[in-house]
């Protein structure tokens, strides 16, 4: 078990070196997130308000969702293992004395919450900060 607990160190400080990719992730999130806020105030302004929510839920839901789509999308695909899939570089994985799976769902959920921290904790702080 600390074989599988060394590599999701390992994997999240490596995904955390990508400082750059990090804030251009967190500048699309506010980015799609004001501009939702945007034509939701502009429907709410000049449409019906039978909408059953007000704005103000309206808004706390849209940064809830910007937060956590990072954590919660499912089209996330992970091109080392579909690489070593396509390549047949995956036979040499499966000889190796360690469960495959468990390691690729270790390197999967090592980048999950790494692009969800640096995403899910600016955005509820700006949250919290614009209300």
């Amino acid at each position: 078990m600390s074989l599988y607990i060394n590599y999701f160190k390992l994997r999240l400080v490596s995904f955390i070196q990508y400082r750059v990719a990090a804030i251009a992730g967190m500048t699309t999130q506010f980015f799609w997130g004001i501009m939702l806020i945007f034509i939701y105030v502009a429907f709410y302004t000049y449409g019906d308000n039978d909408a059953g929510i007000s704005l103000s839920q309206v808004i706390t839901y849209t940064w809830l969702h910007q937060a956590f789509y990072s954590l919660l999308t499912v089209r996330l695909n992970d091109n080392e293992i579909s690489d070593a899939i396509r390549s047949g570089d995956v036979a040499y994985e499966i000889i190796r004395p360690y469960n495959l799976y468990f390691w690729w769902y270790i390197k999967t959920l090592a980048k999950r919450v790494c692009s969800g921290v640096l995403r899910v904790l600016p955005v509820i702080v700006l949250s919290f900060i614009s209300f």
